[in-house]
């Protein structure tokens, strides 16, 4: 509950920007305006009056009063949709180097059982943290945590660090990624690299046969449409491979994932469906 009213309360300044503010808009600004009615406009100032003013949007133009405007603010996404991708930080497992805005907040969950929560502490720094939902209600809970800092090195290009710790029943196993993705949150593909870092577990293998090479993209197509794969290759001579190919049906803060888990012959080929809320 602090960190709710915390949240509230940084918030007050951006949905403050009402009625005093709109005096000062300017024909060909960008802006995103919600008003009192709580209607939710994104587009571009073609003409401004003393009492109105229109906006662009992708579905026509609209004409607003300025009595009625709750805020507005300056549109920072440069896109072409309505809306920007909510989720452009995850494939279906893994995450892309590009860096998350400080104070993001996301709620996953993957295939029903696996439940996590993602918070930004700084436009670097992020910590994801879950439970698995079966074995929780059995008393033995699986856990994961997921540490990750990104830094933006061009427009396009961003580079990450990060580790993934699994822990069940008193044991653990964690493993450490360095990732590269290029391109936005539209479209992207990123490179991958991790390598198993330390164990509870006793496993007898050489460093080359824990390294696992991922590659992954995604790519928005429509509106609310976003093609995603994910591939795993691990680096040994036994040539297996897994990875998941589907589609992400998306609205301004929620996205649906549908895919097809592709696990080699030990596994088999599985349905995925995961959802992820962005707050």
């Amino acid at each position: 509950m602090k960190n709710v009213m915390c949240c509230l309360f940084l918030l007050l300044p951006i949905f403050s920007f009402s009625q005093e503010n709109t005096n000062s808009l300017k024909i060909g600004e960008k802006v995103v305006v919600q008003t009192v009615n709580k209607e939710n406009y994104r587009g571009e100032i073609v003409t401004v009056t003393s009492e109105d003013f229109v906006l662009k949007t992708i579905d026509g133009e609209f004409k607003l009063k300025k009595s009625n405007i709750d805020s507005i603010k300056e549109d920072l996404y440069k896109g072409k949709y309505a809306f920007k991708n909510p989720n452009s930080t995850k494939y279906f497992i893994g995450s892309s180097a590009i860096e998350m805005e400080k104070g993001g907040f996301i709620y996953q969950n993957k295939m029903l059982g696996f439940n996590s929560l993602t918070y930004a502490f700084s436009n670097n720094f992020s910590l994801t943290g879950g439970l698995e939902f079966v074995s929780t209600l059995q008393g033995a809970p699986i856990w994961f945590l997921s540490p990750k800092y990104a830094v933006e090195v061009s427009e396009k290009s961003c580079v990450s660090i990060s580790a993934l710790i699994f822990g069940f029943q008193g044991e653990y196993i964690s493993l450490i990624n360095g990732n590269y993705t290029y391109g936005n949150s539209e479209g992207n593909i990123s490179f991958g690299l991790g390598v198993n870092f330390e164990n509870s577990v006793d496993i007898d293998l050489d460093v080359s046969e824990t390294m696992l090479v991922t590659f992954s993209g995604m790519k928005r197509i429509s509106r609310s449409i976003i093609l995603v794969t994910e591939n795993f290759i691990p680096y040994s001579s036994s040539g297996d491979y897994f990875g998941i190919h589907g589609c992400r049906v998306i609205s301004k803060k929620n996205s649906f994932d549908f895919g097809l888990f592709l696990g080699g012959v030990e596994i088999g080929e599985i349905p995925y469906i995961g959802y992820t809320r962005s707050f």
